[in-house]
């Protein structure tokens, strides 16, 4: 399926909201490729599926635009679960053709609470017990649910019925679908951190990666040397966002961060937040640039366009080899993980804005990144009923090509960005925009087989009581 061919519009989607933060799920068919994370206009998370009845899927269209042409369409297999014991591809990265490479590195949310690590690696025990018992034997799920109430022993919850309000997102995210926490920044004596941070990964931790920061009481009246986990942007994203938990960091890699600074600097000033470089005991450095991602829906009056302080962009370039496989951000300490035998590696596909002038993000990017359109829906204008959207999908000219769909599933050059704005005062854009105001919508992940994807999530939600 071509990307011409291929459909974007979730207001066919059915969704139910689940959680307050919790994850979404889009199936495009029997086995498609993408699952989706992302707050509604309401500060929560959904979980929808729409199946069509082919037997294997054509692949997801940013897929399809990093698989080589062969004249033939490229279909999925029904696909295995990943073994524990495999070496993934490493992250390829190519220059576009304007000298500026980026490629997908993290996502970072902000939310209400985040509990202490033991408790995280208290729950990846229990989960790993209960998968090594569960594997061996074909248990009917009321022995499931007797297993893991068994190694729960007091704590088990799982004869209440499930809610999908204020949940711990990476408790959710370890349950439902096999993530687990690889590193942390806590407030301890020897620092100076004001916040509570957890970077959480899929058993391909060179794939999705997402920290989940909150503010931590007492809060301290100190900076954090580590700007990026202050808490003083935690409390704007909030105020810019109703109060709402939600993604308020798209991450970046690249190899040209004074490139990308200087032109920041040269056509978009305003929306420069800060640049630091980091140097570790072994010397080696890590530059971060942080750039609010929009403009205010505001004119310019002469002192030059306000940026919208909600939502920050991150690049960060690293000057030693094999860096961030783990840990993306420095003032973060690894920490060991041990997944279970049926959890899938999970890759970026594309990161989705609502915005109020989808040209003005696009204008943007283009001028800082060289990003050029991708898709265009329908001349830009999608509808559903009285719902009017305009949409496009900007994105780097990466020049990585193949036909190994292992690498195109695990390639992190081609970023995507799709953008909408509202055309009617109807639909979810709008009420996007009018509940939280502009910010990333949903980002959506690759998976080898989204079908055991969603089952296991299933699953593990009517055994556990956990999950999505």
């Amino acid at each position: 399926m071509s990307p011409s061919q291929t459909r974007y519009h979730e207001g066919n989607m059915n969704i139910a909201a689940l959680s307050r933060v919790a994850t979404m799920f889009m199936a495009l068919a029997n086995n498609a490729s993408a699952f989706v994370v992302g707050p509604t206009q309401f500060g929560q998370f959904s979980f929808s599926r729409h199946r069509k009845t082919a037997k294997q899927v054509f692949c997801h269209f940013p897929i399809r635009r990093m698989v080589k042409d062969t004249g033939e369409n490229v279909l999925f297999d029904k696909g295995v679960a990943q073994d524990a014991d495999k070496s993934y591809l490493p992250i390829m990265q190519s220059p576009g053709i304007g000298g500026i490479s980026v490629s997908f590195s993290h996502i970072q949310l902000f939310v209400d609470h985040v509990e202490e690590l033991e408790a995280y690696k208290t729950l990846e025990k229990q989960l790993n017990e209960f998968d090594a018992a569960d594997k061996s034997s074909q248990l009917s799920r009321l022995e499931r649910q007797q297993l893991w109430e068994s190694i729960l022993g007091e704590a088990a919850t799982t004869g209440r019925e499930f809610s999908p309000e204020n949940r711990d997102i990476l408790k959710q995210l370890m349950t439902g679908l096999g993530f687990r926490v690889i590193g942390y920044r806590f407030p301890s004596p020897s620092n100076s951190a004001n916040t509570k941070s957890i970077l959480i990964t899929s058993r391909d931790p060179g794939g999705v990666q997402i920290v989940v920061s909150a503010l931590a009481p007492p809060l301290r009246s100190t900076i954090d040397d580590f700007i990026h986990f202050d808490a003083e942007y935690h409390r704007q994203f909030y105020s810019c966002h109703a109060d709402r938990q939600g993604i308020a960091v798209l991450g970046f890699r690249t190899h040209h961060i004074h490139a990308i600074h200087d032109r920041y600097k040269h056509r978009h000033p305003h929306l420069i937040h800060s640049y630091k470089e980091y140097t570790a005991i072994n010397a080696s450095s890590t530059k971060i640039l942080q750039v609010f991602a929009y403009y205010e829906n505001t004119e310019d009056n002469g002192g030059g366009r306000r940026p919208d302080r909600g939502t920050l962009l991150r690049f960060i370039e690293y000057d030693h080899v094999n860096s961030s496989r783990c840990c993306p951000l420095p003032g973060l300490t690894p920490v060991e993980a041990v997944f279970d035998s049926c959890s899938q590696p999970a890759y970026c596909d594309h990161w989705v804005s609502n915005v109020y002038s989808r040209t003005d993000f696009w204008r943007t990017l283009t001028e800082v990144l060289d990003f050029d359109a991708k898709v265009d829906f329908n001349a830009g204008v999608v509808a559903a009923g009285e719902a009017q959207i305009e949409s496009t999908v900007i994105g780097n000219i990466s020049p990585f090509e193949t036909t190994d769909i292992q690498m195109a599933l695990t390639d992190q050059s081609q970023v995507y960005l799709p953008i909408n704005n509202a055309l009617s005062e109807v639909g979810h854009v709008h009420s996007f925009l009018q509940e939280i105001g502009q910010g990333i919508q949903h980002v959506a992940s690759r998976v080898e087989n989204l079908i055991d994807f969603v089952q296991r999530c299933n699953d593990l939600r009517a055994v556990t009581g956990e999950g999505f």
